[in-house]
């Protein structure tokens, strides 16, 4: 229904910024010139870097990230480029549902109160884009103690993960997988 829904950016470093040559063409090529709805999961700069370039080339219709986003200094930066480029930021929690044209997206973590507790992976947004009859889990990089607050009595059908945290050791435990009835 051409509405452009990107979910993190890619990582920003001395040696790459994966917003200016990979993700910024890509749309480019296929005719994209705004973005609608731009998560940012949490704000290790692998997943958040390369949205400061995206955010000078294409505007953003809203930007939503977790809570406790502003807790650390890469978070505070952020949200000022997302200021000067006149991005409206919105935070998502748990329970939160958003409609983007004829997707949703149902967030399941984190919560509003308690992130305090939580280091930045296991504030990740977590949360299951359901679009075209397709349900999709995104997890951020959500480790063990996360996937157990989330996943400890909960059943969950999808037909697509996307692995937390890069498939790490960290993550994936097995109240995670039992949990998840993944395709």
């Amino acid at each position: 229904d051409n509405k452009i829904i990107l979910i993190d950016t890619g990582n920003l470093s001395d040696y790459v910024d994966m917003g200016e040559y990979i993700v910024a063409p890509y749309l480019w090529s296929h005719h994209v010139s705004r973005i609608d709805a731009l998560f940012i999961s949490h704000t290790d700069r692998d997943h958040l870097g390369g949205a400061y370039h995206l955010l000078e080339q294409f505007p953003a219709g809203v930007v939503y990230v977790p809570p406790g986003f502003s807790d650390n200094e890469e978070g505070k930066a952020f949200l000022v480029a997302c200021e000067a480029s006149n991005s409206p930021v919105q935070m998502l929690a748990s329970g939160n549902v958003i409609e983007v044209g004829q997707s949703s997206i149902t967030v399941l973590h984190p919560s509003r109160d308690g992130t305090e507790y939580l280091d930045d992976n296991d504030r990740s947004l977590v949360f299951v884009l359901e679009s075209g009859g397709i349900r999709t889990l995104f997890t951020g990089d959500i480790e063990t103690k996360a996937e157990s607050m989330i996943f400890e009595d909960a059943q969950l059908d999808v037909d697509v993960i996307k692995v937390p945290h890069h498939g790490s050791r960290t993550s994936s435990s097995d109240i995670f997988l039992d949990a998840i009835n993944a395709k």
